[in-house]
């Protein structure tokens, strides 16, 4: 099914089993370690689909229960997003990118 389903059915289990929501942890990440004039579009879209989009759609999702609890989101992100190296542009720009929404939330 669309990833979005996936994470509705994960939040509404959360919601279940403890009535509300306090917390939310987003720990994602993926990579493909190559030149940046290699990747296809179709792997550029999912490692930002992984790797940013996961947590933006699951903040969306749980930002009204979150909001009632007074909760709160903790992005786990990587010296990545400040730095360069070798793992490769599109994990750097995704890890940039959950570093500045998250300073926004």
């Amino acid at each position: 099914g669309h990833p979005n389903c996936w994470r509705q059915a994960a939040l509404q289990a959360a919601l279940d089993a403890h009535g509300r929501l306090d917390i939310l942890i987003n720990n994602v990440g993926t990579n493909l370690r190559k030149p940046s004039t290699e990747f296809t579009e179709a792997e550029y879209d999912q490692l930002c689909a992984t790797n940013q989009g996961s947590a933006f759609h699951l903040c969306r999702l749980a930002f009204p229960h979150l909001a009632r609890a007074k909760g709160c989101v903790v992005n786990i992100s990587s010296i990545s997003g400040q730095t360069s190296d070798n793992t490769g542009v599109v994990y750097h720009m995704n890890k940039a990118a959950m570093d500045h929404m998250t300073r926004y939330l």
